[in-house]
């Protein structure tokens, strides 16, 4: 017989680890698995809407985070990311002035492994970022990828009078708008001070 035994999360925490242990027949042979275990509210997909419009229609900006564990996610390491690049958007003119103008959303994008690709490196992230050279700035995403999480949002006009920004978890100084002659644009950023 094997004798499993799992207790239930009912806690209020938004991180928890402990083991499965497995005996065969009550004797000394086991097999031990460690269990990580997160709650918090949002799924791959969700999005939170962190500001709304008090003039005008409401100019849509969509916020992802590329690069990011759900152990990053449920440590607040994309939580905070993603709001301080908010803040640091707003922190620029004229969107400073402007700044009662726009709605802003965050997505949720669960990545399998932290950070992002270089020229040397592959990491596998729900939107392929990475570095393009060693000795540039330029960045590449998934754009169709990125388009398809946008429109997860509510958004009020569509796709080309929408800034989406990926925040990428690296600290690596780089970053690369993409334009489209539609409207359409994609600007990928590290998470930098420079």
């Amino acid at each position: 017989s094997v004798e499993v035994s799992v207790s239930s999360y009912n806690g209020s925490a938004a991180y928890r680890s402990g083991d499965i242990i497995f005996k065969l027949n009550g004797r000394e042979r086991t097999a031990t698995f460690t269990v990580d275990q997160y709650n918090f509210a949002y799924v791959d997909g969700d999005y939170v809407k962190v500001q709304s419009s008090t003039r005008g229609d409401g100019i849509d900006l969509v916020f992802l985070g590329d690069g990011y564990t759900i152990e990053d996610i449920g440590r607040g390491t994309f939580r905070n990311n993603l709001n301080d690049a908010v803040e640091h958007f707003f922190d620029i003119e004229p969107y400073r002035s402007y700044r009662e103008y726009f709605d802003v959303y965050i997505v949720y994008a669960f990545s399998k492994e932290s950070g992002i690709s270089d020229h040397l490196t592959y990491k596998n992230t729900k939107f392929s970022s990475k570095y393009e050279d060693p000795n540039s700035t330029r960045m590449t995403t998934n754009n169709e990828k990125c388009f398809e999480y946008a429109l997860k949002v509510p958004l009020s006009s569509d796709l080309s009078e929408t800034l989406i920004t990926v925040i990428t978890n690296s600290s690596r100084y780089a970053g690369t708008n993409w334009s489209y002659s539609n409207g359409m644009a994609i600007s990928i950023v590290p998470v930098s001070t420079n």
